[in-house]
């Protein structure tokens, strides 16, 4: 400890610690707060800052590394007393405690900030917390191989450069971060721990890098090179996220409408019973389903001929604790129930009539309790469906609510006579 103590203050690494425990701390609290009670967004959210922090962390460490070749001391290295692996394990160490304790401190208040809820699901915290750690000490690792490759001045840009374009372009499509812990997926920890073990592996090999690397490529260099692309393959071909069972016991809320949920979102038990009593407002000509499944607790069977192939889905969600999310899912739940598919969809298309989207889009805003949709539509729909919904955002915030029901109202039995006789 003492050596490495040693090599924090004689490369000035220490300093770096607050600063990044700052930064840690704000991309945790300031980027979003949903996850606060709910084990796997906390533990998702708290290595977050991992992929930031592996893009500072892969440049000081090429520039740590490469330090002894800039300032052509290798050679009297060669005859220090204790082995250069031993030496280069706590230069090397001093990097990964520097990083290391920063994104111990989000962890550790993601975990203060949930564990007063009582939430189930712990498990799920830690496997994404350590995710997240396995992803840094890579990020250290490469970032060390990078620097004693190529030694100069630019080993810190190329090492920085090469883990924007990794993590932020093939970070969460592989696997190597996460932008949320949704409930209705699950952590195996097998990939986890195979991810772990060819991390250290490849950390462990860069300690047995030679003092001076050449042009010819020697076998300790090779082997590092070996480990880097195990982990890469490990990382991208066994992911350690996937689709969640549903619990054999449901979950649900009782009211109008019993809305089934995923046990480690009881946080949002008060919103969904908003929800529902809002529902039971509607006009009558709306048909209200008696039980609908947060998504990832339903299983469709398709049946493609030669195979019978199962889907998860579901009749509402709750992403990142948005009321519109919730509020979008069963508007388009309730509309599918008020207007079936034996309705005449084609002549409604053929007369441009977008009546019903104008009813989903009405039946949402009211069940959000009012106000603009917190997110944007693309472009790719047809003039008429935008327009509808532009109408329906008018009249829910120009009239009266005993005028937006009645209208409601008159509007849905229209169509049904129209089309949906």
């Amino acid at each position: 400890m003492r050596l490495m103590a040693k090599h924090l203050r004689f490369n000035g690494l220490q300093r770096w610690i607050l600063p990044l425990a700052v930064a840690d701390l704000a991309i945790l609290f300031l980027r979003t707060r949903y996850w606060i009670g709910i084990w796997p967004e906390a533990g998702a959210a708290a290595q977050v800052p991992a992929l930031l922090l592996g893009v500072v962390a892969s440049g000081l460490a090429a520039w740590i590394s490469g330090s002894r070749a800039r300032n052509r001391v290798e050679e009297q290295l060669t005859a220090a007393p204790r082995r250069p692996a031993l030496l280069e394990f706590y230069r090397f160490s001093a990097v990964l405690f520097t990083f290391t304790v920063p994104y111990a401190c989000g962890v550790i208040a993601a975990w203060a900030f949930t564990v007063v809820h009582n939430p189930p699901g712990m498990a799920m915290f830690f496997a994404y917390a350590l995710a997240g750690a396995v992803a840094l000490w890579l990020a250290c690792g490469f970032g060390w191989l990078v620097g004693r490759l190529l030694a100069g001045r630019f080993a810190t840009i190329i090492a920085i450069l090469s883990w924007i374009i990794v993590g932020f372009n093939f970070g969460s499509s592989v696997g190597l971060s996460f932008v949320s812990g949704h409930a209705y997926t699950d952590v195996d920890f097998a990939p986890l721990a195979l991810r772990w073990a060819a991390g250290l592996l490849f950390l462990g090999s860069l300690l047995w890098l030679p003092l001076r690397i050449g042009r010819k490529l020697e076998i300790p260099v090779l082997a590092s090179l070996m480990t880097a692309i195990l982990a890469a393959v490990v990382i991208a071909n066994y992911p350690m996220v996937h689709d969640r069972a549903a619990p054999k016991k449901e979950t649900c809320t009782t009211g109008p409408i019993d809305l089934c949920y995923w046990p480690e979102e009881a946080k949002y038990v008060p919103m969904m019973r908003e929800t529902a009593v809002r529902a039971s407002k509607l006009p009558a000509v709306f048909k209200l389903p008696e039980r609908v499944h947060e998504y990832g607790l339903k299983v469709e069977r398709i049946d493609l001929g030669s195979k019978v192939v199962k889907q998860v889905t579901g009749d509402f969600s709750i992403l990142e604790g948005n009321k519109w999310s919730l509020a979008s899912s069963l508007a388009s739940t309730i509309s599918q129930e008020t207007f079936p598919s034996t309705c005449d969809w084609a002549a409604a298309e053929e007369n441009n009539d977008y009546t019903a989207d104008k009813l989903q889009h009405w039946v949402e805003i009211t069940l959000a309790g009012g106000g603009t949709p917190e997110y944007r539509l693309g472009n790719g729909g047809a003039p008429g469906y935008y327009a509808a919904r532009q109408q329906a955002q008018e009249i829910a915030q120009d009239k009266t609510s005993s005028a937006q029901y009645a209208w409601a109202a008159k509007s849905a039995e229209e169509f049904h006579e129209r089309y949906c006789r």
